[in-house]
């Protein structure tokens, strides 16, 4: 952006310095500009996708689950060597390679319970993938909340310095209108106050921007636009959702495993082949030996891997039916929370705002005479921004209420932006 540029015709020292402060306020001025970003919620939300920290630690998990879903597990093969000493003085020497191969059912059973694991984290990760992008459209939204509040705000005080200085010039003669003062200049320091928590808030929300992209919450600012009222996630079957197919698949997992450790009680094969080279009394030999275990020679082991598999996997369906319960529930409370709102949003935007307006214009005409008429010019004039504000706080209890529901779409990560 170029450097604006003024030009004045200006005669004496005093209009020279009258210039140079002018054009020092308009570079302040444009640094700030500058200095703050505007981001579109799009492209916060795409910022987070890409420099988030949990979802960078969530896919170096992921990658590692798919490894070690990669394969069958076998025990390495393991390899002999033999050297034979004779009384006469001559040796012999041999080789043998073993390999030991669980029970087939063994094999499946673990290649299937590791299978589920990572389509579990893969739903997983979408899970969280939905999950970031709902705090991010929150957050976002909270730093236009807090921009808008304090736009708000800078309006009632202006409004309120106007009515000051009207009732000031009738409270030299009314005692009630004195009385009528001093609560209007009490009123203007309480948005002085609610001036400065705003600083505070604006300055937290932009950490937790900060916090969600990975970047250096002392120097990232940006400006926010003014989101655009979203809707109602489409939640059309709690059975779908990524959190719930996540869990489904934990149960397969334990499922598999239960049944792996219900094969603890079969026996593992052991298969050895062995050479032996050519003695003076001895021929050259080969041999192949197969050897299984006993596993129920020592029953108690089988038996607590069993008890332990069929724990794990009830475990796990209890606490899929109870989030199963809990999604349902809060669902239908949101929802309903969600319908009121908009429908109060829509009665303070389309009618009680606009008769505020009109309220306004009728009174610009009209010059307070008495107490009454100041009181009724302060109602006025304050009206319209504490219903902005109103509108502003019912908007982010509906946007926190649309951050939860969205956090469960049964939808793909680009369809949900």
């Amino acid at each position: 952006m170029s450097q604006p540029q003024i030009f004045l015709v200006l005669e004496g020292m005093e209009l020279k310095h009258l210039k140079l402060m002018i054009i020092m306020g308009i570079l302040l001025i444009s640094a700030k500009a500058l200095a703050e970003e505007v981001l579109s919620p799009a492209d916060f939300v795409n910022r987070a996708l890409k420099h988030n920290l949990d979802l960078r630690l969530v896919d170096a998990e992921t990658k590692e689950i798919t490894a070690e879903a990669s394969g069958i597990r076998l025990p390495p093969p393991s390899v002999s060597v033999t050297q034979m000493n004779m009384a006469n003085g001559g040796t012999a020497q041999g080789w043998q390679v073993s390999q030991t191969i669980p029970f087939p059912s063994k094999i499946s059973r673990d290649y299937s319970a590791r299978q589920h694991a990572l389509h579990a984290r893969k739903d997983e990760e979408l899970s969280e993938k939905l999950t970031i992008m709902a705090q991010a459209k929150l957050i976002y939204f909270l730093v236009w909340e807090a921009q808008e509040q304090k736009s708000i705000l800078e309006e009632k005080r202006k409004l309120l310095k106007k009515h000051i200085s009207i009732a000031r010039s009738m409270a030299r003669s009314d005692t009630f209108a004195k009385i009528h003062l001093l609560k209007a200049e009490s009123e203007k320091d309480r948005v002085e106050i609610s001036l400065e928590n705003n600083s505070q808030v604006h300055q937290e929300r932009l950490s937790m921007a900060a916090q969600l992209v990975d970047n250096d919450p002392k120097n990232f600012r940006f400006k926010a636009i003014e989101p655009p009222m979203r809707k109602l996630p489409n939640i059309s079957s709690i059975e779908n959702v990524p959190q719930i197919q996540a869990m489904k698949m934990h149960l397969k997992h334990y499922e598999s495993l239960e049944k792996a450790a219900r094969t603890e009680w079969l026996p593992d094969f052991t298969i050895s082949y062995g050479r032996m080279e050519e003695t003076l009394r001895f021929p050259e030999n080969n041999q192949i030996m197969v050897g299984l275990t006993l596993p129920f020679a020592y029953f108690w082991q089988p038996r607590a891997k069993s008890s332990q598999g069929h724990a794990q996997r009830l475990e796990t369906e209890i606490k899929l039916k109870k989030k199963i319960r809990q999604i349902q529930a809060e669902k239908i409370n949101l929802e309903e929370a969600l319908r009121s709102l908009k429908a109060q949003i829509k009665t303070l935007e389309q009618k009680i705002l606009p008769r505020a307006i009109q309220r306004k214009r009728l009174f610009q005409n009209i010059s307070p005479r008495n107490l009454s008429s100041l009181q009724e010019h302060l109602d006025t004039y304050l009206s319209i921004p504490d219903t902005r504000l109103q509108i502003l706080t019912l908007k982010t209890q509906y946007e926190q209420a649309v951050s939860w529901l969205a956090q469960y779409q049964a939808e793909k990560v680009n369809d949900a932006k």
